[in-house]
């Protein structure tokens, strides 16, 4: 299990790839390599994420079982044209590595794509020996239509997620003075979908939140919103851009309101399990809005801006 430093930091790590652009992976255009080399570039990815990659020799003896299970089920010649087409790259992009580094004034930065392509290059060249050796379990098999064990691309995806969150709200009803709120609660969502390709997946579900408001006047938050999501994934991590209608019991006047709800979040996710399953988090911000009428007819709307986190539980098939 994750530690929740190891996930917080693994969140902010990916909000800076995306925000940097630096982990849109490189890949090859032939179906079968492309995914191979995507399953080893996050498999690296997620290792550099969690503890940090250090010496290359026992950094990959950590990962070879998640490389095996791709690798082992990719045809020789398309793993030998992964290897070519991993070493290409490197050049130009002006490999070896370290002649790199010291070529970009030992900036780690100027460098970071060649670093993944040289770790992804040395992780497959240790698989393919492994495979040579006879190391692959018997009971996987090379498949020509193999298309990527660690992708969510052209698969049905089914989530679950839960968490906290602090809130900030501002409600104001008729000509009476704007009331404002400050709660904390909790969150629980189911969400179905299909990733359309490596980088993009659509989903849709929705959630129950419920809080406790911590100034006056008091009482219990109940939000139920319908969610459409459009998830742009970067290795190990993603970009989640949601909006949908909601519906809010407001405690200050006793009666439901609609309106819509917006948020935006950044994620992570680890290496996908033997059952199918991905565990992860995601930090989020949301803002909504609702309106309605109290009791007497006046014209009532709310504004909340909250702040979350969940831990995310997927499965893709």
């Amino acid at each position: 299990m994750r530690s929740t430093g190891s996930i917080l930091r693994a969140a902010a790590l990916s909000a800076l790839c995306i925000l940097l652009s630096a982990c849109v992976a490189t890949l090859p255009s032939e179906r079968t390599s492309r995914a191979l080399v995507r399953d080893l570039e996050k498999i690296v990815d997620s290792r550099e994420q969690i503890k940090g990659w250090v010496v290359d020799d026992a950094e990959i003896q950590l990962v070879i079982n998640d490389a095996m299970l791709s690798v082992c089920r990719v045809p020789p010649e398309e793993r030998a044209a992964a290897l070519e087409w991993l070493g290409a790259e490197i050049k130009r992009e002006d490999g070896p590595v370290a002649a790199a580094w010291l070529k970009h004034g030992k900036i780690r930065n100027d460098i970071s794509n060649l670093v993944l392509l040289s770790r992804a290059r040395a992780l497959l060249a240790e698989a393919e020996l492994w495979a040579k050796d006879g190391k692959c379990p018997f009971w996987i098999e090379p498949a020509e239509d193999f298309d990527g064990r660690q992708s969510f691309a052209h698969r049905l995806i089914f989530a679950g997620e839960g968490g906290g969150r602090f809130s900030f709200g501002l409600e104001k009803t008729g000509s009476h003075p704007t009331v404002i709120g400050i709660g904390a609660g909790g969150a629980g969502r189911f969400m179905g979908g299909y990733g359309i390709s490596d980088s993009l997946a659509l989903l849709i579900g929705g959630e129950m939140a419920l809080g406790g408001r911590l100034t006056a006047p008091g009482g219990v938050v109940v939000t139920a919103t319908g969610l459409v999501a459009v998830r742009a994934i970067f290795l190990s991590g993603y970009l989640e851009f949601e909006t949908g209608p909601q519906e809010y019991f407001n405690q200050t006047t006793g009666q439901n309101q609609i309106g819509f709800h917006g948020a935006v979040g950044v994620g992570s996710m680890s290496l996908r399990s033997f059952g199918g399953f991905v565990s992860g988090s995601v930090l989020s911000v949301s803002y909504d809005y609702t309106y309605g009428q109290d009791s007497t007819g006046e014209r009532t709307h709310s504004n909340l801006f909250t702040l979350g986190v969940r831990a995310t539980y997927a499965f893709s098939r």
